[in-house]
């Protein structure tokens, strides 16, 4: 955990994780809208908000 946070790794993965998540999302944009839809935005939000 030491070299986890000396490099700084959980604020890098994070990072990561969001634009991954960013991207995810943009891929939604050519749907409509729809339960599954709002179900997955809603998921990808909780797992960047979430408290570690």
């Amino acid at each position: 955990m030491t070299l986890i946070h000396r490099y700084d790794g959980i604020p890098y993965a994070l990072s990561k994780a969001k634009a991954c998540i960013d991207e995810a999302k943009s891929f939604l944009t050519s749907f409509n809208d729809s339960e599954a839809k709002t179900a997955l935005h809603t998921i990808a939000d909780y797992i960047i908000e979430r408290r570690l």
